[in-house]
């Protein structure tokens, strides 16, 4: 090609179901600025029910792009975008969504950078970012954006293997390796299908390089009714056993045949249990659809996979937030032990609260444990077993331990383990990503701000040469950093100072009826009830900002949810937590209940609190048990007799 011709590239486009958005798709295109390239489009409508095809035959007839559209019978995205692929003329290939938006200076920024990068990379990434439907704009959110902080930049996997690239929406490839490698997708998986067709291509290079290309900004759109196939794909079991049984692990166990798995791969399956692992801990998403011989099946084809990750790569992986439990699974899953280091980790304990709960990791259960508090070991009074509930894994267990406060360290075995207590703002499970990252070396101030967040907290390395001059966004980045910290060290001043109240009560319902009776039988008891409605409430003032308006509340006395999700309204608070649940659970109501942690759960179902004292967290003196007949009176005497228990 001589070195002024234009860069061409070929967007192969699949269709199906997407009349609703697919206009938009097109506005995109249509508003794409001229550039140093040539763009073919290759439009393959997969037998649409809808009306898709026609919306996109009409504005061919209007379109100034070449453009083609193919037919099929229906066969799914991967078979239309092989079939897409064998009518692509481009020296690049590209396969964009229907339902997303590309901005105005995509094509142009992709081919400005390939015209000075192209023989030094084999696939290149834009910049994706979040649309959250209805809403057009552009939102710089994903989990990865962080690869994009240096620019764009040419990226080595070996040197870098959590830079990796996971979706081919944002990718561009070199037709013509892609051709001698024969790489094309696979069929028959409703997941995953793009970061194996990734991994594949990939592999076949012997030392795979990306090109990053910051200023080609790609729109990945949420739905809001919630329906897309990314959105969907939890409720499908092919998507928990097929993707690792079926996709990744013919994969891994073919790199593992040629030399090793490499790390960026590894990283790529440390990825994935992101999303698979730490979901099993909410309620929304916990796998509660899967039978006892699917629970098997996904267990075994993800252990197969986990097998090919070494165990330095679990310890040091850094491109998504997750947690030290989902690693440790990680490691339990693959037959490995429960690093030496790991410690027991606990809750910031309230002022004058003298036991605390300590929560740590094991793959030994029956082994004895002791704990060492000034300066002497003791034997302990409760100590708590159980497996922890990963698609019926028996491997890794927690052990939760009720202690002094004054504890410094767990005799675990032949180990003595360090116990590690949460700061002022933190949860325990964000002391234990701390406590990782003290140990690897990485950035300590990179733990999320919030638990369960996905994205890890990096920074740009700058040299302090002299003054630094940030642009406009930059600037509103890091004012809004600082407030957030200003507001993190503000709370924890209040909550390690401020005067505390423990005869006030803040009692979160979406039950009225029974906010105000909790209220009358409590002021009959001398003490000062605040309700909080989770119903209705003016705009921008939905339940959680109607509860942080409590702050004085919140930092002191009770805090009493009336439902699963009454609690989970609440913002971290010092106060003591109590969650009343009603009637019987599911299992998907054990994990919301374990993942919010309460201090006390006040039940009136005999199988609630039994199936609780045998599979939650809890300790059985935290599961109270007070008769349907008894009413709100009932459930304030439950809390005004464990008051003084709680805090020790």
């Amino acid at each position: 090609m001589p070195s002024d011709a234009p860069v061409t590239i070929t967007a192969i486009v699949p269709l199906h179901d997407v009349e609703a958005f697919v206009g938009d798709f097109l506005r995109s295109l249509e508003r794409q600025r001229p550039g140093d390239y040539d763009l073919d489009l290759v439009f393959v409508d997969d037998a649409s029910p809808d009306s898709t095809a026609r919306i996109v035959a009409e504005w061919m007839q209007t379109t100034a792009h070449r453009t083609v559209l193919l037919r099929q019978p229906h066969g799914g995205v991967s078979k239309a975008r092989n079939h897409g692929l064998s009518h692509a003329r481009g020296q690049w290939v590209t396969f964009p969504d229907p339902d997303d938006l590309l901005d105005p200076g995509y094509f142009a920024a992709l081919a400005q950078f390939l015209r000075t990068a192209a023989e030094d990379v084999d696939v290149v990434s834009a910049n994706i970012f979040r649309v959250f439907d209805p809403d057009p704009q552009f939102q710089d959110v994903h989990a990865l954006r962080f690869r994009f902080f240096q620019g764009s930049r040419v990226v080595s996997l070996e040197d870098e293997p959590d830079i990796f690239q996971l979706n081919v929406a944002t990718a561009l490839f070199r037709r013509d390796r892609l051709v001698e490698t024969g790489v094309t997708f696979q069929s028959g998986l409703h997941a995953s299908e793009d970061a194996l067709f990734v991994s594949r291509f990939l592999l076949s290079r012997p030392h795979a390089r990306i090109g990053l290309v910051a200023e080609a900004r790609y729109g990945y759109r949420k739905r809001a009714s919630r329906d897309s196939a990314v959105d969907s794909y939890q409720d499908d079991p092919s998507a928990y056993i097929d993707r690792f049984r079926d996709g990744y692990l013919p994969i891994l166990e073919e790199a593992a045949a040629s030399g090793g798995v490499p790390a960026w791969l590894q990283s790529i399956l440390l990825y994935e249990c992101q999303w698979l692992l730490p979901r099993q801990l909410d309620p929304q998403t916990y796998a509660a659809g899967l039978d006892a011989q699917q629970r098997r099946d996904a267990r075994d084809a993800v252990s197969a996979c986990l097998a090919h990750v070494d165990a330095d790569r679990v310890l040091r992986y850094d491109a998504t937030a997750l947690p030290l439990e989902s690693r440790l699974v990680v490691l339990a899953l693959s037959g490995r032990r429960v690093w030496n280091w790991v410690g027991y980790y606990a809750e910031r304990p309230r002022p004058g609260q003298r036991r605390v709960t300590l929560r740590g990791y094991t793959t030994e259960p029956e082994e004895r444990v002791l704990v060492l508090a000034d300066g002497r070991l003791r034997e302990l009074q409760a100590v708590k077993v159980r497996p922890l509930d990963y698609f019926g894994q028996t491997r890794l267990y927690e052990r939760a331990l009720r202690v002094p406060s004054t504890a410094d360290a767990v005799q675990d075995g032949d180990l003595l383990r360090p116990v590690v207590v949460a700061r002022a703002g933190e949860t325990w499970v964000q002391a234990a990503e701390r406590h990782r990252r003290a140990v690897t070396g990485q950035a300590v101030q990179s733990v999320p701000s919030q638990p369960g967040a996905v994205r890890v907290w990096k920074f740009r390395k700058v040299r302090w040469r002299g003054p630094v001059r940030l642009n406009a966004r930059e600037n509103v980045m890091v004012l809004a950093a600082r407030a957030r910290h200003d507001l993190r060290v503000g709370k924890a001043f209040l909550d390690r100072f401020a005067p505390r109240s423990p005869d006030v009560w803040t009692v979160v319902t979406d039950d009225p009826d029974l906010g105000r009776g909790i209220r009358e039988r409590a002021a009959d008891h001398g003490v000062r009830v605040r309700l909080v409605s989770t119903r209705g409430g003016r705009a921008g003032r939905g339940p959680r900002g109607r509860v942080r308006g409590l702050l004085g509340e919140l930092r002191s006395g009770v805090v009493l949810a009336t439902s699963v999700a009454a609690a989970a309204s609440l913002p971290a608070t010092s106060a003591r937590r109590v969650l009343l649940v009603r009637g019987a659970i599911q299992a998907s109501q054990r994990v919301g209940i374990d993942a919010l942690g309460p201090d006390l759960v006040v039940t009136d179902d005999a199988d609630t609190q039994a199936r609780l004292r045998e599979e939650s967290s809890l300790f059985p003196g935290q599961i109270v048990l007070v008769p349907p007949a008894d009413g709100a009176e009932g459930i304030v005497r439950a809390l005004i007799s464990t008051r003084t228990g709680a805090r020790r």
